[in-house]
């Protein structure tokens, strides 16, 4: 036998129940990184109940750059981030200019993605990959991002000043999770 344990996050639980093939294993324990929506906070209660295991919170940890990696950016930008598509990345973008324009600055913009350097972007706007982030995400004045868990996870503590914007994704509710950060 084989010893399992579940690390939960939000997840569209009904998508992921029709993509199942049998039976879930049995798990010894239960690790929630995140507040569930109601019916999967149900869910849980009642799988570890059937499973006889426990459930307890779990805070991640992400990594610091270390300083060979570390990016150097003057101060006073906006960082939009993304691991998404390109099409998203430029929404957001866009998103990020179209708050500029109301508030009547003109901020600097880093932005962060996992594609080649997108076209639609000014030639004054600085374009990289790189991992980990948390160094620019302190050092930003706003941050901009979808609402994907490694981002609102790692954003907990500076929610003043993270915009975030939910997408599509199969499995992940990001919607949700941006209802349940709100409540807060």
């Amino acid at each position: 036998s084989v010893d399992c344990e579940y690390i939960v996050r939000i997840l569209k639980l009904d998508v992921y129940s029709r993509r199942l093939r049998g039976e879930l294993p049995v798990f010894s324990k239960f690790w929630q990184v995140e507040k569930l929506g109601k019916q999967q906070d149900h869910w849980l209660k009642d799988y570890a109940e059937f499973c006889g295991a426990s459930i307890a919170d779990l805070e991640l940890e992400y990594p610091e750059a270390d300083e060979n990696s570390v990016l150097t950016i003057d101060n006073d930008f906006w960082l939009i981030i993304h691991s998404g598509n390109e099409d998203e990345l430029q929404v957001l973008f866009e998103k990020a200019q179209k708050i500029a324009k109301n508030e009547g600055i003109t901020p600097k913009y880093v932005v962060v993605g996992q594609c080649m350097r997108p076209d639609y972007l000014p030639a004054e706007v600085k374009y990289c990959s790189i991992f980990p982030v948390s160094s620019l995400l302190k050092q930003a004045d706003k941050v901009f991002s979808g609402a994907g868990f490694n981002l609102v996870t790692q954003m907990k503590s500076m929610r003043y000043k993270h915009i975030c914007m939910p997408f599509h994704r199969a499995l992940d509710d990001q919607h949700l999770r941006l209802d349940l950060i709100s409540s807060f």
